[in-house]
């Protein structure tokens, strides 16, 4: 061709088909394109026969037949060359299928994983089988667990609402969500029956398990949406289903004050199809392709787990005998926690009070009372009041309270023969036209940034003395740990730093100052690339990167991660409040670790990576960014910080269940391979995936 530098080749087209039209002149071959021409340099080939040659590059044939039917034409060069100027088309039709035949993929997979995992879970062989065995305190566990779960709804339908795949799809999304809206609340009728009230509950921690599964969709629902859709079908109950605990509270007794508003929910989700969601969305997409397919097959598989482990930590947890409510106090009870005192809640069912509290007009109003109107002036705009003459003192009496300002019963009762609905109506047309302010500005409730930071350090060492039982240290420091834990340790280590960028860079997108900006920029550009140390130390013990990239994390080591990513995404202060517990010095667990690894007669290229990847984050003074961002806050709210020290509950839940899932899984012999768990797409060639 007679340009002389080629742009970046693009994958050639499988069955190409030539995009121009050939020019065959007394000079040679040209490609003309919309009025461009590509001249075409033979390379030893007479110009008719080059055109034959580009005659042939017609859609019919694969790259293997062109070579074949071209003689000695080099066919593989040509095609690129003439892909990296745009002038081939793929006529091979794409590798994907449609949204109703993915759906028929999807379906069965899940099928599978239901009849195999979820319709044996030990809470719904309980429920089913014999509800009278149940304790009574297990059916309000698990209306607990789904009010927190339906009050998180918003976090994981929200971000598909605006979802451009489909317009339909989009549609259904939005009418499904506007139908939720408030489910919450009709469990929390239910809850109100057993003496639990909205401010109780807010002040209570969900399970992890419950927290894991609405951090995942929430995660899935910015990242995979298409993951994410898969799985409402199961939530809404097209199988096993809320209505399933109906029958079993009904069966068992249950006051109806508790199970008639759980019935309620129930009949709203039958009746409005939400069972049949996932069907209508995949029918009305374009198309899934091959890749995207596979990968929310091998994802269903990490949802069903993180399900099945919701049902049954209810009735683990709530079987047991005792006030089984987590509040957060509890979790630190000798720490004041002042930041969150007082009532946090409001019923938004209840009327809206009045504001402005105490109506007063702003600075710089003018009033100019007339024999028959009051006139205010404010700037350029103002309004006039029409009064009766005998309303004269009254508007009077009325305009001076407001000079000073007052409560609005006291306005009232100055200019009676207005009535307090007149008041209330001119209060309402003044405050309109930006007349007014509050003369009880109210106070803020809350502490500094770095205040709160304090108690939450505070709260942090009170809960995690209750909550972490450091089960992978002990196991070091004993001797216990096999040579397939230590590496299953380094593995769950390298998925959640390799995922640890990406739930990070969402916290950039919030708004903040440009200090805030710089510290976490910096914070995200040392993490990037980390993992490649840590593949490193895996390769030397025979896990090559081809297959740790392969691998799916275990749903303990998803929860975090995904927790992180949510945090980051819609709660930028509980994001860098905990950030720290994640970049913490943990010299004395690394200590363990190394002479354990060297007492298993591990090679240093497995744990001298691990150990100077922990050394990075003491160097970047990383263990302080949560301190140094916290600081630059100068306000957060009560309410805030009580949903950051439920946050916290939250993460360190999570990385004690992940330690003692790293134990049970790996188990106690030296070959992690057959705890290794691979995707369904590797099955084929590896056998079934370690769960």
């Amino acid at each position: 061709m007679s340009v002389d530098t080629f742009p970046p080749h693009p994958a050639a087209p499988r069955r190409p088909r030539l995009a121009a039209r050939i020019v065959e002149a007394a000079d040679g071959i040209a490609l003309d394109r919309g009025g461009t021409r590509f001249h075409l340099e033979a390379g030893g080939v007479d110009a008719p026969a080059l055109g034959r040659v580009l005659r042939l590059i017609d859609g019919g044939r694969d790259a293997e037949a062109l070579e074949r039917e071209a003689g000695g034409a080099d066919m593989p060069r040509l095609i690129r060359d003439l892909a990296a100027f745009d002038l081939v088309d793929e006529a091979a039709p794409p590798a994907a299928r449609s949204g109703r035949a993915a759906l028929f993929a999807i379906e069965d997979r899940t099928n599978r994983l239901l009849f195999t995992r979820l319709y044996r879970n030990r809470f719904w062989r309980a429920m089913l089988d014999d509800p009278h065995a149940v304790p009574e305190r297990v059916f309000h566990g698990m209306a607990i667990e789904n009010y927190h779960f339906l009050f998180r709804e918003s976090w994981f339908d929200s971000p598909v609402l605006a979802w451009t795949g489909s317009t339909p799809a989009r549609v259904a999304m939005n009418r499904f969500y506007g139908e939720e809206v408030g489910h919450d609340e009709l469990i929390l009728k239910a809850l109100e029956a057993v003496g639990l009230d909205r401010e109780i509950l807010a002040r209570t921690v969900p399970l992890p398990e419950t927290m894991a599964l609405a951090n995942a969709l929430s995660h899935w629902a910015r990242t995979d949406p298409i993951l994410f859709f898969a799985t409402l079908g199961v939530l809404e109950g097209r199988d096993i289903d809320v209505d399933s605990f109906v029958r079993a509270a009904e069966r068992r007794g249950m006051d109806e004050a508790f199970i008639g508003p759980i019935r309620a929910h129930a009949g709203i989700n039958m009746n409005g199809g939400h069972g049949l969601l996932t069907r209508e969305i995949f029918d009305a997409l374009d198309g899934i392709g091959e890749d995207e397919l596979g990968r929310v097959i091998d994802g269903l598989d990490l949802f069903v787990e993180l399900y099945d482990d919701f049902y049954g930590a209810i009735l683990d947890h709530y079987a047991v005998p005792g006030d089984r409510v987590r509040r957060v106090e509890g979790f630190a009870p000798d720490t004041g926690l002042p930041a969150i005192a007082g009532n946090v809640t409001t019923d938004p069912s209840a009327p809206e009070a009045a504001v402005p509290r105490r109506p007063k007009l702003r600075d710089g109003v003018g009033v100019a009372i007339e024999p028959a109107s009051i006139r205010l002036d404010y700037g350029d705009q103002g309004c006039a009041i029409d009064i009766l003459p005998e309303g004269l003192d009254e508007a009077r009496r009325l305009m001076a309270a407001l000079a000073a300002g007052a409560p609005r019963a006291q306005l009232a009762a100055v200019a009676p023969g207005f009535g307090a609905a007149g008041v209330g109506e001119i209060l309402q047309a003044l405050d309109g036209l930006g007349l007014l302010e509050d003369a009880d500005p109210g106070i803020a409730h809350g502490v500094s940034g770095a205040q709160a930071m304090r108690e939450l350090r505070r709260f942090v060492a009170a809960a995690e003395a209750r909550i972490c039982t450091g089960a992978l240290g002990r196991a070091f420091a004993e001797g216990s740990a096999s040579r397939a834990q230590l590496i299953g340790y380094a593995i769950e280590y390298h998925q959640v730093v390799r995922m640890g960028p990406r739930a990070v860079a969402p916290a950039l997108g919030h708004a903040g100052s440009p200090a805030r900006t710089r510290l976490l920029e910096g914070f995200l550009a040392e993490e990037v690339g980390h993992d490649r140390t840590l593949a490193d130390a895996l390769a030397a013990v025979g896990i090559d990167e081809d297959l740790l990239d392969r691998l799916v994390p275990l749903p303990e080591t998803f929860a975090l991660t995904s927790t992180l990513a949510v945090l980051a995404a819609q709660d930028p202060v509980s994001f860098e409040a905990l950030l720290f517990l994640f970049e913490r010095p943990a010299q004395r667990f690394h200590d363990l670790l190394v002479d354990h690894a060297r007492a298993l007669d591990m090679p240093e290229g497995f744990w001298s990576p691990l150990v100077w990847h922990a050394g990075l984050n003491d160097e970047g003074a990383h263990g302080d960014i949560s301190s140094r961002l916290m600081g630059l806050r100068d306000f957060v709210g009560r309410e805030q910080t009580l949903v950051t020290l439920k946050a916290a509950v939250t993460l360190l839940e999570a990385f004690d269940r992940l330690e003692r899932r790293i134990l049970g899984h790996y188990g106690p012999g030296a070959d992690p391979i057959p705890a290794l768990r691979l995707p369904l797409s590797m099955t084929a060639t590896r056998g079934e995936p370690a769960r």
